[in-house]
């Protein structure tokens, strides 16, 4: 009689998958050959011929291997949506805000289905989003340090700026010389200063 184990063993090939699962595989396999065997030898025929029989039940081992992974790798995707849909159900049933998780959970299970079945559309979309957001940010950063951040200096929010109001021109610029009469005679602000604005060609 044959030994179906070291049979399946020489012919199988599944590479890729954990030691344990392969082991089952194959003691699976190896079963199943046995049970041809011996069904064989119940209906009269002789040990050579059953065993003929057997050997012939998987005619392209090579085929068959490449089934038996693809069939895995569905296995183990197919787990991971159940886990997923059960979770969503779960999250249903207890009503309130977490049906909201649930909706969540599901267009998000779907998102990841459609853009892995599409990788092409997934790295475009993928590179968009990173230039996207990398824009966003750097235009933030400079938003942040020129107009949110608080000026240097102690109580910001009650500064004041002055300028001086002429027939033709609404804000001019102040002269120096008014500056200087302005910060004698204030009597309103605690201090009066003076800047200029310098623009380079």
């Amino acid at each position: 009689m044959c030994d179906w184990q070291r049979y399946v063993r020489d012919h199988l090939t599944l590479t890729g998958l954990r030691s344990t699962r392969e082991r089952d595989i194959m003691a699976e396999v190896a079963s199943q050959l046995d049970d041809v065997y011996l069904e064989a030898l119940a209906t009269g025929r002789t040990e050579e011929e059953a065993e003929a029989l057997a050997r012939s039940h998987i005619q392209d081992w090579e085929a068959f291997s490449r089934e038996l992974l693809l069939a895995e790798r569905s296995r183990r995707r197919a787990r991971g949506e159940v886990w997923a849909e059960e979770a969503s159900e779960s999250l249903r049933a207890r009503g309130g805000a977490w049906s909201s998780v649930a909706e969540l959970l599901h267009d998000l299970r779907y998102a990841f289905q459609s853009l892995r079945s599409s990788p092409g559309f997934t790295t475009v979309a993928l590179l968009t989003l990173a230039l996207g957001i990398g824009g966003v940010a750097t235009i933030f950063t400079l938003f942040d340090q020129v107009l949110l951040r608080p000026l240097p200096y102690e109580e910001s929010g009650q500064l004041v700026e002055l300028w001086e109001k002429m027939a033709s021109f609404e804000n001019a610029s102040v002269a120096y010389p008014n500056f200087l009469d302005w910060r004698e005679r204030n009597r309103v602000f605690e201090d009066v200063g003076v800047w200029n604005e310098t623009r380079m060609a």
